[in-house]
């Protein structure tokens, strides 16, 4: 590519105007690159202080999203370092759920022995089966709300529930 540079400024009789002009287009084109890739960190706070929530859980969770990554490090914060990470004991909590409606999901959780149900709001799911309970949660006795991101003023929105199999066979 510096072979085709060179070819061009050969070509232009202004050679000082087009080495100065590629470098500003080299440091503008870098500062964009660098600026949209900011990390929100408020957003990611706000999904650490879930993930401690969740971490907190007697049973398991499934897996809402990339957000749930941050329970399985969780298990990280009581541990002293250095150490080997054969010394840690990660506990499987988020599990991934299956199911084309709502009522196979809910099986494929009692089947996994999750207790848990994590839903996220519309776009931030990547099953928009369950982004129904989010905003239906009514419609669903078997689900008891115990966590819900909008109390705390969270741009991330996710509701936890604790899952009542004996209610479900029931419905």
């Amino acid at each position: 590519s510096l072979f085709l540079i060179d070819k061009i400024i050969l070509r232009f009789e202004k050679q000082n105007v087009i080495v100065g002009g590629l470098i500003a287009l080299i440091i503008v084109s870098s500062i964009i690159y660098l600026d949209f890739r900011q990390p929100d960190y408020d957003y990611e706070n706000e999904v650490i202080e879930v993930a401690k929530f969740v971490s907190g859980l007697s049973g398991r969770i499934n897996d809402y999203g990339y957000e749930s990554y941050y329970v399985e490090v969780m298990d990280l914060e009581d541990k002293k370092f250095p150490i080997l990470s054969s010394e840690i004991n990660f506990q499987k909590k988020v599990i991934r759920l299956q199911g084309e409606a709502i009522n196979e999901i809910i099986q494929d959780a009692k089947d996994k022995g999750l207790s848990y149900l994590a839903v996220t709001s519309a776009g931030q799911n990547d099953n928009q089966i369950l982004s129904k309970i989010y905003h239906e949660e009514y419609n669903y006795p078997y689900l008891k709300k115990i966590y819900d991101s909008k109390n705390y003023g969270f741009k991330f929105n996710i509701k936890i529930f604790e899952i009542n199999y004996n209610e479900f066979e029931l419905a």
